[in-house]
């Protein structure tokens, strides 16, 4: 069956530039970090603690995106993330100490941060609801996308310059995009409410709130925290080489953007529920056998893993859109994505660490996969 284009999707791709330009200079830190490591001559805990600081940022921009979203406007916080991010990363250069660093990333990570429940508010209102699960799968391009071409980017980029000046182009980048976004992006008005304090306790009450925080947590554990770990893991534990690791990485992410595809369009169809039941299913039995398997078995697991989780997201925020009125979907994706990161971005890679550490990365992501599966029970009763 063809998948037809639908009203608005040259909207849908232009978000997901946006959102693909953010992600990619976000997650382009982490095959920075050991050129950041020698600069400063640091070990490797200070090196990965200035990615813990950028996720702190990040975190709080999330938090603070519901917020300013209502006094601002969804459509208005896509841009000033933006741009914010990318004159961020432009002074990058100019700092000459690593406590200036720490304080540029962290702060890049809050005006990044400001981007995604934003992003998906202004996605939903200017997308017909038909076509909601279409247009969330055109907007995961982006983070399928990133994590395939984000080490090879950055090899590109070190090649000819410095680490300090593949930032600041990649902030460059930000603000082109910010721009375009601005002059071609429909100027309508997209409701945001201002939020009290018992907003934040009518979304938490909302049906489904705290489940779907716990299912979008195990979620980006499973793709994003393996994701984490698994140069440890094919390196240290399978032996495969730096290089070839490192492109099986990259490679393994990009059937996720077909995936990401068809899940919009199958969720549309045959609702979210059963494309998230489907794909937790079939990811966390991939992540189990990723966890045990050796030889060229891993190469087919990892690929598999990725392929699978990747129909999880759009899914989930079609849930979302439809669980939750308009006016509190920004603020709503704010807090549903913050307990979640927390779960997923934080706990899962150190969980996974400390298995790693008196038993294998193997068993941890093993375990991962588990409760991946485990969490299947929290759709029991879900409407949407």
């Amino acid at each position: 069956m063809r998948l037809k284009a639908f009203e608005g999707a040259k909207w849908a791709f232009l978000l997901s530039g946006v959102f693909f330009v953010l992600f990619i200079s976000r997650i382009g830190i982490s095959p920075l970090l050991p050129s950041i490591e020698v600069y400063f001559g640091i070990r490797h805990v200070q090196a990965a603690g200035l990615f813990s600081w950028m996720s702190a940022g990040y975190i709080l921009g999330l938090f603070l995106s519901g917020l300013l979203a209502s006094f601002l406007s969804p459509r208005l916080m896509v841009f000033v993330s933006s741009m914010l991010s990318g004159a961020i990363l432009l002074l990058v250069p100019l700092a000459r100490g690593l406590g200036a660093i720490t304080v540029l990333l962290f702060c890049f990570g809050l005006t990044n941060g400001l981007y995604l429940p934003s992003g998906l508010a202004t996605l939903s209102a200017v997308i017909k609801p038909k076509d909601w699960g279409k247009a969330i799968a055109v907007h995961e391009f982006a983070p399928n996308l990133s994590f395939a071409s984000a080490p090879m980017i950055v090899e590109v980029l070190l090649r000819y310059t410095g680490w300090k000046e593949s930032l600041a182009l990649l902030g460059l980048l930000c603000l082109l995009m910010g721009l375009l976004y601005l002059l071609l992006f429909p100027s309508r008005p997209i409701e945001a409410s201002r939020p009290a304090l018992s907003t934040f306790w009518d979304i938490l009450n909302l049906e489904g709130t705290l489940r779907l925080i716990f299912l979008l947590g195990l979620g980006i554990g499973t793709s994003m925290g393996t994701y984490s770990v698994m140069p440890l893991y094919l390196q240290l534990e399978q032996g495969i080489p730096r290089t070839a690791s490192n492109a099986m990485i990259s490679l393994s992410r990009l059937p996720g953007i077909l995936m990401a595809s068809l899940s919009g369009w199958a969720s549309d169809r045959l609702g979210p529920k059963r494309v998230m039941v489907a794909s937790i299913i079939c990811a966390s039995c991939f992540t189990v056998l990723l966890g045990a398997s050796s030889g060229k078995w891993t190469v087919v697991l990892l690929f598999a893993q990725a392929f699978t989780v990747s129909a999880f997201f759009p899914a989930l925020f079609l849930m979302v859109f439809r669980l939750v009125p308009e006016g509190l979907r920004s603020l709503t994706v704010s807090i549903i994505t913050i307990f979640a990161m927390l779960i997923g971005a934080v706990f899962v890679p150190a969980f996974i660490g400390y298995v790693g550490d008196h038993c294998s990365i193997g068993w941890g992501i093993i375990l991962t996969g588990v409760l991946f599966f485990l969490s299947s029970v929290l759709l029991k009763g879900l409407k949407a």
